[in-house]
């Protein structure tokens, strides 16, 4: 398949949109920011459609298991950081 750069443009300028989902912008302007770019989310996973066409049955469950993984480590992190703040408090 070939490199589409401009999908990956997009990914870029949702990464950003990700972010500033989780930083408190105070007043209108905030909110509207925040309702804007929630539309990253949904982007990503159209975006992983996008790729996951037209690949084999073995590739499609390497990423699963890769993805799976990552969702793993992601949750334990977050829970962890979650227990620390908790102690600290």
């Amino acid at each position: 398949m070939k490199e589409n750069r401009f999908l990956y443009f997009l990914k870029g300028i949702g990464c950003i949109a990700v972010v500033f989902i989780h930083v408190p912008f105070p007043g209108t302007p905030g909110s509207v920011t925040k309702q804007l770019c929630a539309s990253a989310v949904p982007f990503f996973l159209m975006s992983s459609g996008y790729f996951a066409v037209g690949i084999r049955e073995d590739q499609a469950l390497r990423r699963l298991k890769r993805t799976a993984k990552m969702l793993f480590w992601g949750l334990a992190a977050a829970l962890l950081g979650t227990l620390v703040r908790g102690i600290r408090r």
